[in-house]
């Protein structure tokens, strides 16, 4: 009866520490780079679209709401009541709270501000909050809400047309998904994507100058582009070198079933030795990561919880979670 006892205090003990570690909240932020290209973004710099049109941006502001995050094999995270006034003049470094998350797969967002929110009274909001009344204006009125991406500048040969495209309406709120990893850095899970603005007028005639305020036709355009093709996968704003490239390891599917799942590196040209232990720290596996490759296949049969950790040829040390279901 003693023994009994002891067993079961033992495995209540352990279903405590697995359900802790996994269900730790972890400090989740939004980066976001500023790009023009493949260099990073500055006001009035020259640049081109893809139909060889030049310009520069002399104001850009946009809104993103409704973010939501698939990680973990697919699990859904939605980050309520949220928005984000994004800005040329800096990059954004955005706190979104604190999650049960380990391995991210995917964000997804949607450009502008939803409904009632974007028909509401902007002076109801506190200050500092990202809808409260700007200066120059993100709001366009009552009926229309907010502008959902405000970007100017000029355009033309010798940048003398003026350009403004002020995109709003319920109706041209949509959502960009991009699929990106997660990365520790500082006790927190980065979430880093790039934005390129030369995306943003992919596809739009500016060589004579434009003016677009509102939902026709150049407004949706740009919308589209903000959705299709402005953001990609990025390294965190801060941090460079080393750590932004060879701290990354996402494992894919987690929870994994059948014991089969993958380790996918983010700097294949390095090589790793990979440790696998379990909750009381006993070494279940160890592999090489080799040079020239990203993803390392590995099969555990025994259900539970693991961690991996990737000690890698620079010295830097990726590491991750890991379920067997």
């Amino acid at each position: 009866m003693k023994l009994f006892g002891l067993v079961k205090g033992f495995m209540m003990v352990a279903a405590t520490i697995t359900a802790s570690v996994l269900y730790a909240q972890t400090p989740v932020e939004l980066q976001i780079r500023h790009k023009l290209g493949s260099s990073d973004f500055a006001f009035n710099t020259a640049t081109t679209n893809n139909l060889g049109n030049n310009f520069n941006v002399t104001r850009l502001e946009y809104y993103i709401s409704k973010i939501s995050i698939k990680h973990d094999g697919g699990t859904i995270t939605n980050i309520p009541n949220h928005y984000i006034l994004a800005n040329g003049s800096a990059n954004v470094v955005d706190a979104l709270g604190s999650y049960p998350i380990t391995s991210v797969e995917s964000i997804t967002f949607y450009i502008g501000v939803d409904t009632p929110a974007n028909n509401a009274d902007p002076s109801l909001h506190p200050a500092g909050h990202p809808l409260e009344p700007k200066t120059p204006s993100m709001h366009w009125g009552w009926a229309s809400g907010y502008r959902f991406v405000a970007m100017e500048g000029m355009a033309g040969t010798t940048l003398g047309q003026a350009y403004e495209v002020h995109a709003l309406g319920n109706n041209l709120y949509d959502k960009a998904t991009v699929n990106v990893s997660g990365i520790m850095v500082a006790g927190k899970l980065v979430i880093a994507l790039n934005a390129d603005y030369t995306q943003a007028l992919k596809g739009i005639n500016v060589s004579s100058g434009l003016i677009a305020h509102g939902s026709g036709s150049d407004e949706a355009a740009v919308l589209s582009n903000f959705k299709n093709h402005v953001f990609s996968a990025g390294t965190p704003v801060s941090v460079t070198g080393v750590a932004a490239t060879n701290n990354t390891l996402v494992v894919f599917p987690n929870p994994a079933q059948n014991g089969s799942t993958t380790l996918s590196f983010g700097n294949a040209l390095q090589t790793g030795m990979i440790t696998i232990t379990d909750l009381q720290g006993r070494v279940v596996m160890t592999t090489e990561k080799k040079a020239g490759t990203s993803n390392v296949s590995i099969n555990l049969k025994q259900t539970g919880l693991y961690f991996v950790k990737a000690q890698m040829a620079d010295g830097s040390i990726a590491n991750n979670k890991l379920v067997i279901e």
